[in-house]
């Protein structure tokens, strides 16, 4: 990018411009289309990058673990807002669960149900060694990509924490398809997400935080 005569390259706008065109540059070069594609210089999705280095992943899921302390991020409210007694000695298939703390959590609580967390295999793999012995036989850990045809067939729900808002809307839209060969009539989709505000009505350092 050259400059104008007169243009100063400290301006905020010719800074602005300077780096929009590196950017722009970089994505034309690299095929790359995503802030996290170019800032990690790489081609895969952000849990394709995250499955090939450990250290990530275990950073991303400590983040994602501290993130259930939050006020009203708790687990408890999981197990508050819904009648899960109701469905009796059900299974429930927790699709991206990660270590399924949340399944654990709503085991402990109805010792009728039993559960199948879903995630990345190395994910799983660790996750397998860590679930409490008592509930070992109640929750049960599955490598799944839930781009593709859910295997567990005629689960009572199929529930997503924090989970379609990391996509835009095809792939949430291809996510859920992939469950339908594997409904059963009266079956669930529960999400747990957060339902954003409508837009300039926080302060913008909460703005940004939710967007």
């Amino acid at each position: 990018m050259r400059l104008k005569s007169g243009q100063s390259p400290k301006s905020p706008s010719t800074r602005y411009m300077l780096s929009l065109h590196v950017v722009t540059k970089a994505v034309l070069l690299t095929g790359f289309t995503q802030g996290f594609n170019l800032a990690n210089n790489t081609s895969k999705t952000m849990f394709g990058f995250f499955e090939e280095n450990p250290v990530r992943m275990n950073r991303f899921k400590d983040a994602m673990s501290f993130l259930q302390t939050f006020p009203g991020l708790k687990n408890s409210y999981v197990l508050e807002g819904f009648d899960w007694a109701s469905l009796g000695n059900g299974l429930v298939v927790d699709v991206g669960g990660s270590h399924g703390l949340v399944s654990m959590d709503i085991a402990r609580g109805f010792p009728s149900l039993r559960f199948v967390v879903q995630d990345l295999p190395q994910v799983i793999e660790d996750a397998k060694m860590k679930v409490p012995a008592e509930l070992a036989d109640r929750v049960t850990f599955m490598a799944h990509d839930m781009f593709t045809e859910q295997p567990v067939k005629d689960a009572d729900v199929y529930y997503f924490r924090w989970i379609l808002h990391d996509w835009s809307d095809k792939y949430c839209v291809k996510i859920l398809k992939s469950l339908i060969p594997a409904l059963k009539p009266g079956a669930r989709i529960m999400f747990s997400e957060r339902c954003l505000e409508p837009p300039c009505t926080l302060p913008l350092r909460q703005e940004k935080w939710n967007r």
